[in-house]
């Protein structure tokens, strides 16, 4: 009974994040998409880990929320919410990545794009990035940017979100844990 029951409860966590994973990964997308579109490059805006940061801890949140409320009796263990939270970032940054893929292969320009807006910020810092790092350290990253590929920038992309997802999962479940509402 217990397995039976460990199965089932699983099943409810993967269908209650569903909702929120595809939910999720619209927002990801929506932001990639509302940079590009404001002459802001996804690829190199750190800004963009923010928001990321924030999306996913809204989106688990509310996801164990509602696990928590509607199936759980107001009740939610530490396990569950990472559970929870693992299947709505898992989703999220399927679908997200799933996009970068489509993107790379319909923009042919996305990796020069890429490359000439990482110059032009490496070139704007310049003075204190050698004054901190060197000159050696300098050029080493403009010839990173220049030998990038696309499937650099996509794993680069989707780690920074799977860091921002593993950030946030934790803290939110352990604001929502064993508290009935």
């Amino acid at each position: 009974y217990r397995q039976w029951r460990k199965v089932s409860l699983l099943r409810l966590m993967f269908k209650v994040a569903k909702k929120f994973g595809f939910a999720c990964g619209g927002i990801l997308i929506g932001i990639f998409m509302l940079s590009k579109s404001i002459g802001v490059v996804p690829f190199i805006d750190y800004n963009q880990f923010f928001l990321d940061i924030v999306f996913f801890a809204v989106f688990v949140g509310f996801a164990s929320r509602e696990f928590k409320r509607g199936f759980n009796g107001g009740y939610l263990h530490f396990w569950q919410g990472m559970t929870v939270g693992f299947f709505v970032y898992a989703i999220a940054i399927v679908i997200f990545l799933i996009f970068l893929i489509a993107y790379f292969l319909i923009d042919v320009n996305a990796l020069q794009d890429y490359q000439q807006a990482a110059r032009g910020y490496y070139m704007s810092i310049k003075e204190t990035f050698v004054d901190e790092f060197g000159q050696e350290a300098f050029e080493e990253a403009l010839q990173a940017i220049e030998e990038a590929s696309a499937r650099q920038l996509l794993m680069s992309s989707i780690l920074k979100k799977l860091f921002a997802a593993i950030l946030v999962t934790p803290v939110m479940s352990i604001i929502l844990r064993r508290k009935p509402d």
